[in-house]
């Protein structure tokens, strides 16, 4: 089993965070990941009620949330690095 060390905050909030894409605070939470490799993922209200009803693992969604990010943003870098390869 590898193990890897990473750095995460956690944000709690009525409403989800704020912006799409690379825009307002969650182009922020992309930006930080990038720049810092600090992850910061965020649960809302509804989501934590949903974690309780549902008997979910904390953990496990705190992976996958993770997971999801990093995902995007890897998904996100490759495209700036297509778009800027077809220009030249």
């Amino acid at each position: 089993m590898i193990l890897i060390a990473v750095y995460i905050g956690i944000f709690f909030s009525r409403k989800k965070i704020a912006g799409d894409g690379w825009k307002d605070a969650e182009g922020r939470r992309k930006k930080i990941y990038c720049r810092k490799q600090k992850a910061i993922i965020s649960f809302t209200f509804k989501e934590l009620t949903e974690l309780k009803e549902k008997e979910l693992n904390l953990l496990t969604v705190m992976r996958e949330k993770y997971e999801r990010l990093k995902f995007q943003v890897e998904e996100d870098e490759v495209s700036v690095v297509e778009l800027i390869t077809r220009k030249r």
